[in-house]
C-alpha cells in the first residue's frame, strides 16, 4: 500500500506482489486542514490509512482513518473516513482476524502518552483505548507490529519529564484473534 501527502491531500494506492501498481493513485482531499504524516497497512485486499489532521485555526489534532481497495477495474475506491478522536502520530497494523491495531499519541504538550485500540472491519473502535506508555514520561511517535498469532508490540519514543533524557520503549500486547 502506498500513501503520499501533500498540504491537504493524501494520495493512496495499492501495488501487487511484484510492486506493479494495481491502479492509479486516488486522492483524499481534506479541505482547510493541515495533515500529518500518514500511516498505512495492508488490509482487506487493499489498505488502511491513518493520519492526524488539524483544522485551520485549531490547536488540537484529530486522528482519522479510512480504507481503500482496488475495484478490479483499474480504479481504487476509498471507504468512508472515520474520526477516532484527539491525538497525533498514528500507526496501524493489521490483526490476523481482519481488524486493525491503531496506536497514537494523545494528551497535553510535554505530557503525551501512547494509547492503542482495536478497530473493527468497519474502522469503528472496538472496546476502550489502552494506555501503553508509562504515565511518568512524555511519549510519542509509536510504531506497531502484529504477528500472525495476534501477539503485538508498540514501540515509541519516551522522554523523562524531569531530565528530558530520551529513549525508546516498547509494550507487548496480546490481540485475541477471536475478540
Amino acid at each position: 500500500v502506498i500513501a503520499l501527502r501533500r498540504p491537504s491531500t493524501l494520495w493512496l494506492g495499492v501495488a501487487d506482489a511484484s510492486l506493479a501498481p494495481a491502479g492509479p493513485l486516488v486522492s483524499l482531499t481534506r479541505k482547510g486542514a493541515t495533515l500529518g504524516t500518514p500511516a498505512v497497512a495492508p488490509w482487506g485486499g487493499g489498505g488502511a490509512v491513518a493520519w492526524a489532521e488539524r483544522a485551520a485555526g485549531e490547536r488540537e489534532w484529530t486522528i482519522l482513518v479510512a480504507g481503500f481497495t482496488p475495484d478490479g477495474e483499474g480504479a481504487t475506491v476509498i471507504g468512508p473516513v472515520r474520526e477516532i478522536g484527539k491525538g497525533m502520530s498514528p500507526t496501524l497494523a493489521a490483526l490476523p482476524d481482519g481488524d486493525l491495531l491503531l496506536a497514537h499519541a494523545d494528551g497535553p504538550p510535554g505530557a503525551h502518552r501512547v494509547v492503542a485500540r482495536r478497530l473493527g472491519r468497519d474502522l469503528e473502535p472496538r472496546g476502550e483505548e489502552l494506555v501503553v506508555s508509562p504515565e511518568s514520561i512524555n511519549a510519542g511517535q509509536p510504531v506497531a507490529a502484529v504477528r500472525p498469532d495476534g501477539r503485538a508490540i508498540v514501540a515509541f519514543f519516551a522522554a523523562d519529564r524531569a531530565s528530558r533524557a530520551a529513549s525508546v520503549l516498547a509494550t507487548s500486547l496480546a490481540c485475541d484473534p477471536g475478540f
